[in-house]
């Protein structure tokens, strides 16, 4: 089993551990085992794999300061982590340093940054989502699909090495080796970019990032089979996520969902995204991630809320299912 955990009495650190339950003869009883905990088992904060947004073939890059500075984020990022924790409007010159910070590097703490006991930051409302071989049944969905593409793709997962992807509130969905507990991928998402800088300050006050439980799935992409997860913010902002993590070490950003994904004559945008996405095939075979528009501020007040199907590949906006409310009255759809 595995258990992830927050202190808020310790400057809202996490962790992640793996526990394994045996039958101890000598004691006639069950005995609970620490296997590992991912605190203990970070890699240097120069060789992690921390990712974000790009343009390249896998839709992801480094999370570093060139790239932060670079074209493909128009300059945005290296801006926003510029930016005092305590004064936003104010552009001071640790940009770097900060960017440094998030990545783990610890030499700054107590002196200019905030203290951590661990560089990974608390685990309050996202569940792990565990992912090793096929998640079907072989026959079953290879009768689905009306071929044996399934039979293929059970084949080249079963080995491959088995994942912990959990969301934290330092701003990264994680995804841990299950076995040894060692972190091997990060993801950032756009969505939270305009608030990394409040990790870093002394007087931080908690907020949420990537506080949603990720869910995972095998969908067929029309000529083979991949494995995505979807994540999702909760509090942490009004944005989902999609990623192609079929392959550890290769993983791929699919898509991005939030506002700008919508019409412009919608007439219902996207809500914190507390609504856990659905992953379901529909009747016309087309993959799809299913959710609500999840909570919306008290400003919309149209009474109106929203059932987003979205292609699970693509991302793009199959169909919006507007209901309505009680004009006058803020309104959204949840799981």
């Amino acid at each position: 089993s595995y258990q992830t955990s927050y202190a808020s009495d310790d400057n809202w650190s996490g962790d992640v551990k793996r526990f394994e339950k045996a039958w101890n003869s000598q004691s006639n009883a069950f005995e609970t085992t620490e296997i590992w905990s991912a605190k203990d088992k970070m890699p240097g904060w120069q060789n992690r794999k921390i990712m974000i947004a790009g343009n390249g073939n896998s839709g992801l890059m480094d999370f570093n300061w060139d790239n932060a500075s670079s074209a493909d984020t128009t300059g945005t990022l290296a801006n926003l982590v510029s930016r005092d924790p305590d004064n936003a409007h104010v552009v001071d010159n640790l940009g770097k340093q900060r960017l440094e910070y998030l990545q783990g590097d610890r030499s700054g703490e107590g002196s200019i940054f905030r203290q951590r006991s661990g560089v990974l930051g608390d685990f309050y409302g996202s569940s792990p989502a565990v992912v090793s071989g096929p998640r079907y049944l072989i026959n079953f969905t290879n009768r689905l699909e009306g071929n044996t593409a399934y039979t293929t793709f059970a084949e080249e997962v079963a080995g491959r090495t088995p994942r912990l992807y959990v969301g934290g509130n330092d701003g990264m969905l994680h995804g841990f080796n299950a076995q040894t507990g060692v972190e091997e991928f990060a993801f950032i998402p756009s969505a939270v970019f305009h608030k990394l800088n409040k990790l870093t300050g002394a007087n931080y006050s908690h907020e949420f990032y990537v506080d949603g439980s990720p869910v995972v799935a095998d969908v067929f992409n029309g000529t083979e089979w991949r494995t995505i997860l979807v994540g999702t913010l909760k509090a942490g902002g009004k944005s989902i996520f999609a990623l192609d993590i079929t392959e550890p070490g290769s993983e791929r950003l699919l898509w991005g969902f939030d506002d700008s994904s919508l019409p412009d004559d919608a007439e219902v945008k996207m809500g914190y995204s507390f609504s856990q996405p659905t992953i379901a095939r529909l009747h016309t075979g087309t993959w799809t991630v299913v959710f609500g528009n999840g909570y919306e501020s008290a400003n919309n007040t149209n009474g109106k809320a929203a059932l987003y199907i979205v292609d699970a590949m693509e991302g793009t906006l199959l169909k919006n299912l507007e209901v309505e409310g009680v004009d006058g009255i803020p309104n959204g759809l949840s799981t």
